[in-house]
């Protein structure tokens, strides 16, 4: 069988694939699978992307090789979806120095020097502490609470946010749904 780079997934549009990968656009996705780039396709349709696309199919991929969306999609993403990720508990002393890292499809999380499991990471912080975000692998954007941080971070790119506000934060990234981190400020 021909390998497969990628899926229609419902909602999706030739953009939002497009925006997962690196050098890649909805016109040349469309070329390179002979369709339009507005082309309304079914749930579950295997495409092609451009061969000079980079990326990669997420680290945690079940069997990135089957058309069936539980396997098409990274097992942290397919869990999230159902609800069986576990109830984020806020940690019970303050964290002085938190960094947090993009590789290619997770947020890794390191509180006071200890790295945390890629996209289960969580610290408590005080009000108005920075932390440096860095994109180590490939390209993302920061979204706090659902809104985005600033411009894409391209591969090596850093950006220092100061928490000013006390709650709760949800880290993710609009391009990599399965990448989070929580962060407790007070």
């Amino acid at each position: 069988m021909p390998e497969i780079k990628a899926y229609v997934v419902q909602g999706d549009s030739l953009d939002d694939l497009a925006q997962g990968y690196g050098n890649v656009s909805a016109d040349s996705i469309a070329s390179k699978n002979g369709i339009e780039a507005n082309s309304i396709l079914a749930v579950g349709t295997s495409l092609h992307l451009p061969d000079d696309a980079w990326g990669t199919a997420p680290g945690d991929a079940k069997n990135p090789g089957t058309a069936c969306v539980q396997y098409a999609v990274s097992a942290s993403g397919f869990d999230k979806v159902l609800g069986l990720v576990e109830e984020t508990t806020k940690p019970p002393t303050a964290s002085e120095e938190v960094k947090i890292e993009a590789h290619a499809n997770d947020w890794t999380l390191t509180a006071d020097g200890a790295a945390q499991a890629p996209n289960k990471g969580v610290a408590l912080i005080a009000k108005g502490t920075q932390i440096v975000f860095t994109s180590v692998v490939g390209l993302h954007n920061i979204k706090l609470n659902g809104t985005v941080e600033g411009a894409d971070l391209k591969q090596g790119d850093t950006r220092t946010l100061t928490f000013n506000d006390t709650g709760e934060f949800l880290i993710e990234c609009s391009y990599h749904p399965d990448m989070w981190a929580t962060l407790f400020v007070e």
